[in-house]
């Protein structure tokens, strides 16, 4: 099995909103990033952690990692569809919310605010979409960092 970094599987707890600190993410992170098996993590470090607790944490990262890698390796600086829909089913957002509609015309398309609000009748405020856009934009660097600044863990 392929290890993954500290940084990168950072990345992922933060952003799919994991606690680090609770028994499962202890033992999950000793299992996928220092290669202890599962049931020795569990015992040592994840007072608390039920076996399926960490098995089904376990698979979650390893599936949210070969989500990132095959969007992301051999990423530029800019946003492509692939990544901002990974980052939106990541960051539990939702691909038709008026916000993201608008932040993905935005990242993806380059258009402007203006565009990109153009034509859609009731638009949310230019606070919401700020925040949507930066949100992405922070996540998106968060990724890049984790996984194309030549740490790939393997």
């Amino acid at each position: 099995m392929s290890l993954i970094t500290e940084k990168q599987f950072d990345a992922m707890v933060k952003l799919m909103r994991g606690k680090p600190e609770t028994a499962t993410n202890i033992a999950a992170r000793q299992v996928l990033v220092h290669g202890m098996k599962q049931v020795a993590a569990r015992l040592e470090h994840g007072d608390g952690a039920t076996r399926g607790a960490v098995s089904n944490a376990v698979r979650r990262y390893k599936r949210t990692d070969k989500m990132i890698r095959d969007v992301y390796c051999g990423a530029s600086a800019a946003i492509t569809d692939p990544q901002y829909r990974c980052l939106v089913k990541l960051m539990r957002g939702s691909l038709t919310s008026r916000v993201n509609i608008i932040a993905r015309r935005v990242l993806v398309e380059g258009m402007t605010t203006t565009q990109a609000k153009d034509g859609m009748k009731d638009p949310p405020g230019r606070a919401s979409i700020s925040a949507g856009v930066n949100r992405y934009r922070k996540a998106h660097q968060l990724m890049l960092d984790a996984y194309c600044a030549g740490e790939t863990g393997e």
